[in-house]
């Protein structure tokens, strides 16, 4: 999936409602490839699947640094810092 056009229609005067929307449907794309990877190898013996699942959940977390502080708000179950975090760890 690829980053929202910054030269398309004025995306950044909306309130953050479509922005939020993009990423958190990126972040959902990201956990069914993630489960679909994993439901048809072996993630364990497969490096290749590990690597794609490490990518995968890197995408996530970017995505996820990108949502608004109202929208994380809402969705204060989600462990947001934490996630941020994870990408992190992921890259280095």
């Amino acid at each position: 999936m690829s980053e929202p056009d910054p030269s398309g229609p004025d995306h950044r005067a909306s309130p953050s409602g479509d922005r939020d929307a993009f990423y958190l449907l990126h972040m959902l794309e990201c956990i069914e490839s993630i489960e679909r990877y994993s439901a048809s190898r072996d993630v364990e013996l497969d490096e290749l699947t590990q690597d794609a699942v490490l990518r995968k959940l890197q995408i996530l977390a970017e995505s996820s640094k990108r949502i608004s502080e109202a929208r994380k708000t809402e969705f204060s179950q989600v462990r947001w810092r934490e996630l941020a975090g994870f990408r992190n760890v992921v890259v280095h």
